[in-house]
Parts: structure tokens; sequence; C-alpha cells
């Protein structure tokens, strides 16, 4: 079994479940193709892929990964003392001409050994997971530069978690750029360099910590995506002044942190985590709050304090993992039929990880659309037809 993944509810801290990862259903798999960047796996390898759920926007996408290394701040997590390193991956709109181009690789063969051991299924299955993304694909150019957004896994997860909701944003002309934290998110290095998660069990003492370190991960990965390390398919393409962060479980609190003590970050969206920290004290800055159903302290905390525009949506049947690409190989590997059904909703809740994937995808991108773009907010102000699942439980305007 690998680590639990949950959502801390009420001063129970449950960190979610079983040891497996999980992708959704409506994917299914494909014929293998070249992907960049692949790396030999051990064991027997797949040769088909699950393909994670096609994005709707009007724009190819495209990704490219950077190794940055902030050599002002000392790595808090490392055995031996040394600069803090990061691994991100950054999806953006790219042009038609993507598509000659190979396709993203999901993950590098190290890491998606890590998940593969999560799901119990063969070595490879997880390195072959089929993104939609292009590697290096030319980027479009838009007026004024497009948007920039931040994500943060959640506590033990890679970037890679957030692969389905940042092609989508990126298909509708935003730049996301996923960081690993490493120490927590299994990470490789340039070299092959493998760090697995390694950070103690987790408790309300050191969650505060772990939060602000996460926050502080994000400011220098803005700072270098922004400045000398701007990847060169988006030179000269973005707009500093337009600036999100989001992120899952932990990660979402790392997005309010940062969005509390940032003020380049205009607009923040946490995806079912408790908030740690002086953010649940609320923000002054528009922010979303997407979680299953339930009560949970730290957010009714921040909804009585928030000082701006806010929403929480309440998705039934969803679980902590149904919300990132989890919830969608969850369904694809059926652990439905593999995992005691108590054990299996506790993490995935009941809802399909494919529709999963789609009312966050929804969700998120009108969020950030309505609010670093003048976009409307008719699915964030009424429920919806489209989305049943998803009811407003807090709006303040």
């Amino acid at each position: 079994m690998g680590p639990v993944w949950g959502r801390r509810r009420l001063g129970a801290l449950v960190m979610a479940a079983a040891g497996a990862l999980a992708v959704g259903t409506a994917a299914p798999a494909v014929a293998a193709e070249p992907v960049a960047g692949a790396t030999p796996t051990t064991g027997v390898a797949p040769t088909t892929g699950v393909a994670l759920p096609v994005p709707t926007g009007p724009h190819r996408v495209g990704a490219t990964s950077l190794h940055l290394v902030d050599s002002r701040r000392q790595d808090p997590w490392a055995p031996k003392p040394g600069p803090r390193e990061l691994m991100v991956t950054v999806w953006y709109p790219a042009t038609a001409a993507a598509a000659w181009f190979p396709r993203a690789r999901y993950t590098t063969a190290k890491v998606g050994a890590e998940y593969d051991a999560r799901f119990d299924v063969p070595a490879g299955s997880v390195a072959a997971v089929r993104p939609n993304a292009r590697e290096k694909a030319p980027a479009i150019a838009a007026p004024g530069g497009l948007p920039v957004l931040l994500y943060s896994p959640g506590r033990g997860n890679s970037r890679i978690t957030g692969t389905a909701v940042a092609e989508e944003l990126a298909s509708r002309g935003f730049v996301v750029v996923g960081v690993d934290h490493t120490h927590d998110s299994p990470t490789e290095l340039p070299g092959g360099r493998f760090v697995p998660q390694s950070l103690p069990d987790p408790t309300p003492e050191t969650l505060p910590a772990e939060t602000r370190v996460r926050a502080d991960d994000l400011g220098f990965v803005l700072d270098e995506i922004t400045g000398a390390r701007q990847p060169s398919v988006l030179a000269g393409r973005l707009d500093r002044s337009r600036i999100g962060a989001f992120g899952h479980s932990i990660g979402g609190a790392a997005a309010a942190e940062l969005a509390r003590t940032d003020a380049r970050v205009r607009a923040g969206a946490d995806i079912d985590g408790t908030l740690w920290g002086a953010a649940r004290g609320g923000l002054d800055r528009p922010f979303l709050l997407l979680t299953q159903e339930g009560p949970e302290e730290s957010l009714t905390s921040f909804r009585a304090s928030h000082r701006a525009w806010g929403r929480q949506v309440l998705v039934g049947g969803a679980g902590h993992m149904s919300f990132v690409d989890p919830g969608v190989l969850a369904t694809a590997y059926n652990l439905k039929d593999k995992w005691p059904a108590d054990q299996y909703q506790g993490v995935f809740g009941t809802i399909d990880g494919v529709r999963a994937a789609e009312v966050t995808r929804a969700y998120v991108t009108a969020f950030f659309d309505h609010h670093l773009r003048g976009g409307s907010s008719a699915l964030l102000d009424a429920a919806s037809p489209r989305f049943p699942e998803a009811r407003i439980d807090w709006r303040r305007d």
C-alpha cells in the first residue's frame, strides 16, 4: 500500500487513501505512439496507455519541463545542506502546428513506478498514460499576453496529478505551471536523481510550515517563469499582470498562502484542501473553494472572514482524489472492483472519474476566466443544468 490520501475534517487528520493513484472512466486505452523524452522502465511495460480527457478549448496544448534551482534558499527538507531544487511543467496554448510535434510524456519512469505501486498496476502503466500536450510545440501569441496560473499538487503527489485540468486551461488560453515540491512530491531531477516523498507523517502543528514552504516554492517559480527562466517557446508571450494560483489538498492551502502574501496573485482556488495558517482568516482577493460535500473547520473560518469575491462549490458524490487525475485513472484501472467499497468511496467517492474531471475543469476555468479575463460569471452565480452534481453553498460578491 502506498501513502494515504484524504481531507482533514474537523480535527480528524485523514491523508487520502490507500496506496493507489487512479484515473477515470471514459478514457479508452489506445495504441502507443512516440512520447517525448520517454525513458525505459523496468518490468514488462504496457503497449497501450490510458488517455486523459481531451481538452475542450479552441487551442492545442504544448508542454515543456524545467529544472529550477533557488540559490537564495536552503532546502528545508533535504538531509544535506543545499539549495532548493524544483521540477516544473509548463502547459500552454499552442498553434495548430502542435500536431507535428511529439506527444509530451506524462511522467518519468521512476515517478511512474511510484504510482504503478499505488495503483497496483503493471510496471510502466502510469508512465504510459497519454496526455494531450505536444512537447515544445509553438505557443500562440495573444494581444496583451497570456495569463499565468501556478499549480501545487496534494501532499505526497506529483505535479502530474493536475495534468487534465492544466491541459483544459491551456486549451482556453492560460499558461499553467505545475510544481513538484521536492521531498514531498516524488520527483526526478536531472541525471536520473530520484527523490521520493520523504516527509514524516503530518500533524496540525507541522502542516502550516509545509504550506509556507510550498508557497515559497510557488513564489520562486513565478519569479523564474516570468523572468530569467521564461521558456523560450513563451518568450514575450506572458502577461505578468494577470496571475493566479490554485492547488489540490495542501496545494490549495499553498495557493491561498501565496495569494495572501504575494500581491502579484490576483485570484486563487483551493480544490478540496484544508487551509493551514493565516489564510484561513480570509483573503482580500477573489478565491474559489471547490470541494466535496460536508463541513470543514478551516473553510468555515475562511468563509466567515473572507473580504473579497468568493464561492464554495460542493460536488455531490466526489471523493478527495476524484478532482484530479487519480480519479480518472481509478476508473480506467477499474479500482472500484478491486478495492473494498468503503475504502474506494472514501478516496474517490461515487462519482465517475471522467465526470469529476469535467466538473473540476469547468469550474476552475470559469473562475479564472472571470477574474483574470473578464469572462462570464454565470456558472459561478447559479445552479447549472450542465452540472447537477455541483451546488453553490456559499457566495460573497
